[in-house]
């Protein structure tokens, strides 16, 4: 409802799934994730830059908005693959990998992969 493309944590998100060709819509809210509503300024970004310090700070584990805007999108990646059987279980998931170093080490690890040029597959 905000203009984003991806599930967004200011207020409702329409979802499409299509399932064994029959295509079901529903909307998602921040509180079906277990979330707060934030304000659409609060996840917004002047730059390139400034999106590479808002990820690191997310990865770092600062809190606020735009952390749980990661942890929405990731629960409902989490749930899509059936790692876990709810939108919250997914939050605490996800919340988890940020808070132990999982997600930093997985992007670092990546990060080389991607410069080495040997096409190892992560």
């Amino acid at each position: 409802a905000d203009g984003l493309d991806e599930l967004s944590t200011t207020g409702y998100t329409k979802v499409s799934e299509c399932n064994s060709g029959i295509v079901r819509s529903f909307f998602l809210h921040p509180s079906d994730f277990g979330l707060p509503v934030a304000e659409l300024e609060e996840l917004q970004a002047e730059s390139p830059e400034e999106n590479e310090v808002i990820a690191r700070a997310v990865l770092e584990g600062q809190p606020g908005a735009q952390r749980n805007m990661v942890l929405a999108n990731a629960a409902a990646g989490l749930l899509i693959t059936e790692r876990v059987e709810s939108l919250p279980e997914g939050v605490a998931k996800a919340a988890g990998a940020i808070d132990d170093g999982s997600a930093q080490a997985v992007l670092a690890h990546l990060a080389t992969t991607s410069h080495s040029g040997s096409g190892e597959t992560v």
